[in-house]
């Protein structure tokens, strides 16, 4: 094992420049729903990249956004490990400004954490990536493996383009594994690291009856585009959010005795989630240990949005509404079986009326435990905090982690992030502890090592 003093204290006297570089990239818009930003965040990726010592290009994608791959290499040109990091560039909407106590895109320090959206997702993962290469080369030499990039613009609206541009760019990212975006620390503040990690189909129900709306004095006499889809979504999602739809137990078995044992092992506390999401309730008739296993190993549907009729007109009835689910799937469902089992489902109970559109998905995935890049990850989160990291059966997030595998034969793992429990991912305050952003630098540093010596 290396003596890190030196990778250390480098990170220590470059913080403060570090964490400049993220407030300029916070500071720039870059919503792949919207398009806002977007044309200029990639050639700033690649230019970031250019400067640590990467070679850098962008790529357009077959669908909207275009991504930057690069790769950095040794001095001597040659490696026995190939390392694929992923990331993105783009972010989701900021959502209702009148949330941010600071403006969403003027990254603003409060209590040692920065705010702004991008900040934690990806940008601040991505731009402490890039610093930990900077600093090995600037105290450790050459770098221990060869590292690449693809850093897409893309996922936040399901990633579309992706497999196309892994397809074409194939001899340019293949790896022995591929580092994925992770979930950082859990609600006690444990590096994790995750064998896999959820899919997800978005999907919109419609029901449409009338192309206008009528008097409510018609009620009596009106079926309710309301009320046919909330019995709709009720017949397919229990109020534990439990996806309910015929045959879903012939396509996910219960988890293995090995996921089983990993729940156990996880320092669960319904009280310590309730705290770090700042809400009173969780998911109700479940706690413990069945909340977990329901919170990462079955599959669940979110419902995202309800909409129908207008609030501020009243008395009539609307003619259509809509409903927006997020199901989110393990390994055995993917977004098309899902989907399918859903309108059969739908059209077996009487619903044959309701349209299932589906919006955008991404299938999920899994890492096999014994994958040297795995004890990789575990041993430099010990060296770096101190103590063992927490092993999660899968990742609770979606990420396109599959793609990888799919096009590329290349296996995915998800170690330590800049965020934590509190990091309100696509929320409004979306933040980064200053100091976890320099501990995942740490960390990273020590995993290049570690992954070369396996």
């Amino acid at each position: 094992m290396s003596d890190f003093g030196r990778f250390d204290r480098y990170v220590g006297a470059h913080a403060g420049r570090f964490f400049e570089e993220l407030i300029a990239y916070g500071r720039r818009p870059s919503v792949s729903a919207t398009g806002e930003g977007i044309g200029a965040m990639a050639p700033l990726v690649a230019a970031t990249l250019e400067r640590a010592g990467a070679r850098a290009s962008i790529v357009e994608s077959p669908a909207r956004h275009p991504a930057v791959i690069a790769e950095a290499v040794p001095e001597a040109g040659e490696a026995g490990r190939t390392l694929l990091l992923y990331d993105h560039y783009d972010v989701q909407p900021p959502g209702d400004a009148a949330a941010w106590p600071s403006p969403p895109w003027e990254p603003t320090l409060r209590d040692g954490a920065l705010f702004g959206r991008g900040i934690a997702d990806d940008k601040g993962e991505l731009l402490a990536r890039i610093h930990a290469i900077e600093t090995w080369q600037a105290t450790m030499g050459s770098l221990p493996v060869r590292v690449r990039w693809i850093v897409e613009g893309e996922h936040e609206i399901g990633s579309p383009g992706l497999a196309g541009i892994l397809r074409v760019n194939r001899s340019r990212l293949q790896a022995d594994v591929c580092l994925s975006e992770g979930t950082g620390r859990d609600e006690i503040g444990n590096v994790t690291i995750n064998l896999g990690c959820r899919g997800f189909v978005s999907v919109e129900l419609a029901v449409r009856l009338r192309p206008i709306p009528l008097a409510s004095s018609l009620g009596g006499l009106l079926p309710s585009a309301s009320d046919r889809l909330m019995r709709a979504v009720v017949s397919a999602v229990g109020p534990d959010g439990r996806l309910l739809v015929d045959g879903i137990a012939d396509v996910v078995p219960p988890p293995s005795a090995a996921d089983e044992a990993l729940l156990r092992a996880i320092p669960w506390s319904d009280e310590q989630a309730r705290t770090a999401l700042g809400i009173g309730a969780l998911t109700p008739g479940l706690a413990g240990i069945d909340l977990l296993r329901h919170h990462l190993l079955e599959p669940f549907v979110a419902i995202c949005a309800v909409n129908s009729g207008d609030p501020s007109w009243g008395l009539v009835v609307p003619g259509d509404a809509r409903a927006r689910l997020d199901i989110r799937l393990v390994p055995g469902l993917d977004p098309n079986v899902a989907v399918d089992l859903l309108r059969r489902h739908l059209s077996a109970h009487g619903f044959s009326d309701v349209a299932v559109e589906v919006l955008a998905s991404v299938a999920p995935d899994r890492t096999d435990a014994s994958l040297p890049a795995v004890a990789a990850a575990i041993a430099a989160a010990r060296d770096a905090e101190g103590r063992d990291p927490v092993v999660y059966p899968l990742m609770p997030a979606y990420s396109a982690s599959r793609v990888f595998r799919d096009e590329l034969g290349t296996p995915t793992l998800f170690a330590g992030a800049v965020t934590n429990a509190r990091s309100n991912l696509h929320a409004p305050n979306e933040n980064v502890v200053l100091d976890e952003y320099l501990a995942y630098i740490r960390f990273f540093g020590r995993f290049l090592e570690r992954l070369a010596r396996t």
